[in-house]
């Protein structure tokens, strides 16, 4: 059953990459159902075990396939989408993370390393997504945008972890750039999917 699942999930990445999002889904869900959603694909290690789980009651109607990553699309009734990036080939789960809008890198430009807090750039741009790679003295957080995807990093200050760490660099990659060794799983989407639809 599993096996037939993993096999299933295969077929459906990147199967219909051109196609719009808007075109593909045809089910939208309520918050509460898409804050299931979203704790459910949080709490799994690996894509093809939420898509045998999951599957029945939510269809897997958009999976996406970029260069460094895959995702499946979820739509709300208010338009918002829920992502799940996942490894394409091994399908773990890297991150989840509801849009309502989509930034451009140029809304970033005021943010200041060393002075600008993660608490400040959440009031204005929203929670931040988390992204754990081999890097152990900072916190990694990104965001998608319009152009690419921006990593934004906290620093340690001395020995421990600041509740509010001020930001202590960003780095910026735009879509379809290749991702430098331990970031292949810095998330991706496709700029065709970087908008909400409207009820």
């Amino acid at each position: 059953m599993m096996k037939d699942a993993a096999r299933d999930l295969k077929k459906l990445i990147g199967y219909k990459n051109n196609i719009p999002y808007e075109e593909l889904i045809t089910v939208r869900y309520p918050e509460e159902e898409l804050e299931y959603l979203k704790n459910a694909l949080s709490s799994c290690e690996k894509m093809d075990l939420a898509f045998y789980y999951l599957r029945d009651s939510y269809p897997f109607e958009c999976v996406r396939e970029t260069e460094r990553v895959a995702y499946v699309l979820f739509q709300g009734t208010d338009g918002s989408l829920l992502c799940a990036f996942f490894d394409k080939e091994k399908y773990f789960i890297y991150q989840v993370e509801q849009f309502h809008d989509f930034y451009s890198i140029k809304d970033f430009e005021g943010i200041k390393p060393g002075v600008t807090t993660k608490k400040e750039l959440e009031a204005i741009y929203g929670e931040l997504a988390t992204h754990c790679p081999r890097v152990s003295s900072v916190h990694l957080f990104n965001r998608i945008v319009r152009e690419g995807t921006l990593l934004i990093y906290f620093q340690m200050q001395g020995f421990c972890w600041a509740e509010n760490p001020p930001v202590g660099k960003m780095v910026f990659f735009v879509d379809g750039e290749k991702a430098p060794e331990s970031f292949e799983s810095v998330p991706a989407m496709l700029p065709m999917d970087k908008h909400t639809a409207q009820n």
